[in-house]
Protein backbone atom coordinates (compact mmCIF):
# COMPACT_ATOMS: atom_id res chain seq x y z
CA UNK A 1 0.00 0.00 0.00
CA UNK A 2 1.35 3.55 -1.21
CA UNK A 3 2.14 6.17 1.78
CA UNK A 4 0.08 9.35 1.86
CA UNK A 5 0.99 12.65 0.56
CA UNK A 6 3.34 13.97 3.61
CA UNK A 7 1.92 16.99 5.61
CA UNK A 8 4.74 20.03 6.70
CA UNK A 9 4.04 23.21 8.62
CA UNK A 10 4.85 25.84 6.65
CA UNK A 11 5.57 29.08 8.79
CA UNK A 12 4.04 31.70 6.32
CA UNK A 13 4.77 35.54 6.09
CA UNK A 14 3.52 37.75 8.32
CA UNK A 15 -0.09 39.05 6.56
CA UNK A 16 0.63 36.76 3.65
CA UNK A 17 -2.83 36.37 1.59
CA UNK A 18 -1.67 34.52 -1.74
CA UNK A 19 -4.02 33.31 -4.06
CA UNK A 20 -2.27 31.16 -6.52
CA UNK A 21 -0.09 28.67 -6.12
CA UNK A 22 2.62 26.53 -8.25
CA UNK A 23 4.15 23.64 -8.07
CA UNK A 24 7.69 23.75 -9.64
CA UNK A 25 8.22 21.61 -12.88
CA UNK A 26 9.69 18.36 -12.87
CA UNK A 27 12.21 19.25 -14.94
CA UNK A 28 14.26 21.42 -12.46
CA UNK A 29 15.11 18.33 -10.38
CA UNK A 30 13.69 20.07 -6.57
CA UNK A 31 10.45 19.52 -4.64
CA UNK A 32 9.60 23.44 -4.08
CA UNK A 33 6.07 25.23 -4.09
CA UNK A 34 5.30 28.86 -4.58
CA UNK A 35 2.16 31.28 -3.28
CA UNK A 36 1.74 34.45 -4.77
CA UNK A 37 -0.36 37.29 -3.83
CA UNK A 38 -2.47 39.16 -6.41
CA UNK A 39 0.12 42.39 -5.55
CA UNK A 40 3.12 40.53 -6.20
CA UNK A 41 4.33 39.31 -3.26
CA UNK A 42 5.69 35.22 -3.44
CA UNK A 43 7.15 33.17 -1.12
CA UNK A 44 8.81 30.13 -1.93
CA UNK A 45 8.92 26.76 0.06
CA UNK A 46 11.54 23.38 -0.43
CA UNK A 47 9.75 20.22 0.28
CA UNK A 48 11.81 17.52 0.25
CA UNK A 49 11.01 13.80 1.73
CA UNK A 50 13.83 14.26 4.11
CA UNK A 51 12.70 17.42 5.14
CA UNK A 52 11.31 18.24 8.88
CA UNK A 53 7.77 18.46 9.35
CA UNK A 54 8.51 22.19 9.86
CA UNK A 55 9.60 24.42 6.97
CA UNK A 56 9.77 27.83 6.99
CA UNK A 57 8.77 30.01 3.59
CA UNK A 58 11.29 32.67 1.74
CA UNK A 59 9.47 35.67 0.80
CA UNK A 60 10.16 37.52 -2.29
CA UNK A 61 8.37 40.37 -4.54
CA UNK A 62 7.76 40.06 -8.34
CA UNK A 63 9.70 42.74 -9.79
CA UNK A 64 7.64 44.46 -12.53
CA UNK A 65 4.18 43.06 -11.69
CA UNK A 66 3.21 45.98 -10.12
CA UNK A 67 2.96 47.71 -13.63
CA UNK A 68 0.98 45.18 -15.51
CA UNK A 69 -2.18 45.43 -13.18
CA UNK A 70 -2.77 42.69 -10.38
CA UNK A 71 -2.12 38.78 -10.50
CA UNK A 72 -4.95 36.99 -12.09
CA UNK A 73 -2.90 33.51 -12.86
CA UNK A 74 0.20 32.07 -13.40
CA UNK A 75 2.44 29.25 -14.34
CA UNK A 76 5.66 27.61 -13.29
CA UNK A 77 7.24 26.16 -16.26
CA UNK A 78 10.71 24.98 -17.42
CA UNK A 79 11.55 28.81 -18.33
CA UNK A 80 10.73 30.10 -14.95
CA UNK A 81 6.93 31.85 -14.07
CA UNK A 82 4.65 33.18 -16.31
CA UNK A 83 2.09 35.30 -15.65
CA UNK A 84 -1.44 36.80 -16.20
CA UNK A 85 -2.62 39.92 -14.94
CA UNK A 86 -6.39 41.11 -14.80
CA UNK A 87 -5.50 43.69 -17.46
CA UNK A 88 -5.02 40.98 -19.99
CA UNK A 89 -0.78 41.67 -19.64
CA UNK A 90 1.34 38.08 -19.93
CA UNK A 91 5.11 38.12 -18.12
CA UNK A 92 8.00 35.91 -17.85
CA UNK A 93 10.22 35.80 -15.08
CA UNK A 94 12.86 33.90 -15.51
CA UNK A 95 14.94 31.28 -13.67
CA UNK A 96 13.39 28.97 -10.62
CA UNK A 97 14.16 31.39 -7.43
CA UNK A 98 14.36 34.72 -6.19
CA UNK A 99 17.81 36.47 -5.79
CA UNK A 100 18.13 38.58 -2.70
CA UNK A 101 14.39 38.75 -2.09
CA UNK A 102 13.48 39.73 -6.05
CA UNK A 103 12.36 37.99 -8.97
CA UNK A 104 12.53 39.93 -12.03
CA UNK A 105 9.64 39.74 -14.68
CA UNK A 106 9.34 41.60 -18.15
CA UNK A 107 6.58 41.46 -20.63
CA UNK A 108 6.18 38.11 -22.28
CA UNK A 109 7.41 37.40 -25.87
CA UNK A 110 3.65 37.28 -26.54
CA UNK A 111 1.45 39.61 -27.04
CA UNK A 112 -1.41 40.88 -24.64
CA UNK A 113 -4.93 38.75 -24.11
CA UNK A 114 -7.53 40.80 -25.88
CA UNK A 115 -9.43 41.75 -22.91
CA UNK A 116 -12.27 44.60 -23.95
CA UNK A 117 -12.31 47.82 -21.78
CA UNK A 118 -13.79 47.91 -18.62
CA UNK A 119 -13.03 44.72 -18.03
CA UNK A 120 -10.72 42.41 -16.62
CA UNK A 121 -10.05 38.53 -15.78
CA UNK A 122 -10.76 37.25 -12.21
CA UNK A 123 -8.73 34.22 -13.18
CA UNK A 124 -6.53 32.55 -15.59
CA UNK A 125 -4.17 29.75 -16.20
CA UNK A 126 -1.28 29.72 -18.48
CA UNK A 127 -0.01 25.88 -20.03
CA UNK A 128 3.25 26.51 -22.15
CA UNK A 129 3.93 23.63 -24.77
CA UNK A 130 7.16 22.35 -25.44
CA UNK A 131 9.65 23.29 -27.65
CA UNK A 132 9.94 20.92 -29.92
CA UNK A 133 5.74 20.17 -30.39
CA UNK A 134 3.86 21.78 -33.29
CA UNK A 135 1.38 23.96 -31.43
CA UNK A 136 4.53 25.92 -30.56
CA UNK A 137 4.42 28.72 -33.38
CA UNK A 138 0.77 29.16 -32.20
CA UNK A 139 1.90 30.38 -28.85
CA UNK A 140 0.98 29.67 -25.71
CA UNK A 141 -2.89 28.51 -24.32
CA UNK A 142 -4.38 30.66 -21.66
CA UNK A 143 -7.69 29.42 -19.89
CA UNK A 144 -9.39 32.70 -18.34
CA UNK A 145 -12.63 34.02 -16.64
CA UNK A 146 -13.54 37.33 -17.26
CA UNK A 147 -15.12 39.63 -14.56
CA UNK A 148 -18.21 40.54 -16.76
CA UNK A 149 -18.83 36.80 -17.71
CA UNK A 150 -18.25 35.12 -14.30
CA UNK A 151 -20.11 31.66 -15.46
CA UNK A 152 -18.06 30.96 -18.62
CA UNK A 153 -14.18 29.94 -19.30
CA UNK A 154 -12.84 31.01 -22.62
CA UNK A 155 -9.60 29.42 -24.01
CA UNK A 156 -7.38 31.58 -25.97
CA UNK A 157 -4.48 31.13 -28.30
CA UNK A 158 -2.34 33.68 -30.13
CA UNK A 159 -0.60 32.84 -33.37
CA UNK A 160 2.31 34.63 -32.30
Amino acid sequence: MANGPKVHSVTWPALFEPKHLLCAPKSIGQNKVVALSPRGVGAIVSVAEHHDDKVQAEIFSLIGLNEAGKLAGAAWTRRGLHLVTSVGKMLQCDGHSHIDGRWACQAAEHAPLPISAGNELLAAAFKEFPEDANAASQGPLVALVLKNFPKFAALYRSID
